[in-house]
């Protein structure tokens, strides 16, 4: 045997040797993995889960697999955990502090990585961007008596416009949008938009149509290439990139006017202290420095908008659905604040002596389950969580649906019973381990205090001056929708007021 042959021989052998070792390492993670559904090639679950009500099917997965199951879906290995205990123990890991690479989220940044808070990793800059943000969005108002001024405002404007739809069937839905993106703009800006003003009504059209549509698995998310080459589904796609380059006008529009009329000495709103961040001697070599500070404050701005107006403005749609579908729920919640409050103005001090109202709250949570998955979250490394491998990169989702639905946690999960957040009295609310709906753990929802604030004023001003009932044409209309979006709002129903 020459030299040549036996070298031949040798990479043959060590070729077959690393093959094996891979083969053996991959049946070892596989036996670790979580089990789940195979899928089909190329695809993995995703045709399946697009074609039919992907949170049902989580159901029977979990009645198959087990309380954390595993399956491909598009480009992406994920796992899903269905189970509020184990959500709980997960999202307090380090390991699942991650957000997905998709591509559209960066394209959304302007093509780059971990910008912002909600889709950015668990990395410096999220901490020291998330801590700020928490900090100074507290001081301009975040459960404090400063913004109550400003949301009764926004509440008078909003019955305003619903006295001149008295008597006629109409959809609430853009109505709250509008009255929601006000709230959180001020806060940002220092500024506001006239509810009945057209250019504003398009805007929020545009914002909101988007993520109204947006489907719980979406290809465009879940390939990168459809994203990055502008093959993505046309319809959609398009009216994407239309709402986000809209949305970033506005944004670059008011960070360049606060830019030029910036002084130190003066805080007229969050922009400007960001800007005494960034603009400060002890920025440097933090996230806020440099072309990157601005960046940051950019997509912060947007993620403040996208997530806190149409989340909000969604579950005021529900609370108004729930109202009108369970009629004997609207009256005890009139019968407490004509009670507590009558007809003046409601204060934060009122809010412990309305148990109903924040039981009600409460259920209409539990019961919509709006982000029904949560925001996706991502292995950040190699990882053993409840006796399972998770691999680096893997998506979870927490499954927040189920942990709302869970017949051995709840009872009767399907009936809407604000009663179950009430103490036998029914003077004082309860709160419930399984009720996640800003998710939990170290990314819980940085806008909690606020959403929460929103929805007290809104609902308490709205059912103190109207009732609400369904049109006929939406008597028949079901709770759940037959396949629900990323954000699970309701059918889009007809409502007809009356003043009180």
């Amino acid at each position: 045997m020459d030299s040549y042959d036996f070298l031949i021989i040798l990479f043959k052998t060590l070729l077959i040797s690393v093959t094996l070792s891979c083969l053996v390492r991959k049946l070892r993670d596989f036996k670790k993995a979580p089990p789940g559904p195979w899928g089909l090639p190329l695809v993995g679950m995703l045709r399946s889960l697009s074609k039919t009500n992907s949170i049902l099917q989580m159901v029977e997965f979990k009645k198959k697999y087990g309380k954390i199951f595993s399956m491909k879906v598009g480009y992406f290995d994920t796992v899903v955990i269905s189970d509020y205990k184990l959500i709980i123990e997960a999202l307090k890991k380090d390991e699942f502090q991650g957000r997905p690479d998709f591509e559209v989220w960066q394209i959304r940044n302007g093509g780059e990585k971990n910008r912002g808070i909600l889709f950015s990793d668990g990395v410096k800059s999220w901490h020291e961007q998330r801590r700020f943000a928490l900090r100074n969005l507290r001081d301009f108002g975040f459960g404090k008596e400063s913004m109550e001024g400003m949301m009764l405002h926004e509440v008078d404007e909003l019955v305003k416009l619903l006295k001149e739809k008295e008597g006629e069937a109409f959809s609430l839905r853009n109505h709250f949008n509008c009255s929601v993106f006000n709230s959180l703009w001020y806060i940002v800006s220092g500024e506001r938009f006239e509810l009945d003003d057209p250019k504003f009504q398009k805007f929020i059209g545009l914002f909101s149509g988007y993520l109204d549509k947006l489907p719980l698995f979406s290809p465009s998310h879940l390939y990168p290439w459809p994203a990055k080459y502008n093959v993505a589904r046309r319809g959609l796609w398009k009216q994407y990139q239309i709402a986000n380059e809209t949305v970033l006008s506005h944004i670059d529009a008011v960070i360049d006017h606060h830019v030029k009329t910036y002084e130190a000495e003066v805080n007229r709103d969050f922009v400007d202290v960001y800007l005494h961040q960034h603009f400060g001697n002890n920025s440097e070599g933090t996230s806020f420095s440099t072309k990157e500070g601005l960046s940051h404050l950019r997509i912060t701005l947007m993620d403040l908008f996208a997530a806190g107006t149409e989340t909000s403005s969604t579950t005021l749609h529900w609370a108004v659905f729930f109202m009108c579908k369970y009629p004997e729920t609207q009256k005890k919640l009139q019968e407490e604040i004509d009670n507590v409050i009558g007809k003046a103005p409601v204060s934060r001090e009122d809010r412990t002596k309305l148990p109903y109202l924040e039981a009600f709250t409460n259920e209409v949570h539990r019961r919509a389950s709006l982000i029904p998955l949560s925001v996706y979250h991502k292995v950040l490394q190699d990882c053993e969580f409840a006796g399972y491998h998770f691999k680096k990169g893997t998506i979870v989702y927490p499954n927040i649906y189920d942990a709302h639905h869970d017949k051995d946690f709840w009872g009767d999960p399907e009936n809407f019973r604000p009663e179950r957040f009430l103490n036998s009295e029914g003077t004082k609310t309860v709160s419930k381990e399984a009720l996640m709906p800003f998710s939990t753990g170290k990314r819980i929802c940085l806008g909690e205090t606020l959403a929460r604030d929103t929805l007290f004023y809104f609902i308490t001003g709205i059912v103190q001056k109207f009732s609400f009932q369904l049109d006929p044409s939406s008597d028949d209309v079901d709770i759940d929708p037959p396949k629900p979006n990323f954000i699970k709002g309701p059918y889009n129903f007809q409502v007809v007021l009356k003043s009180r």
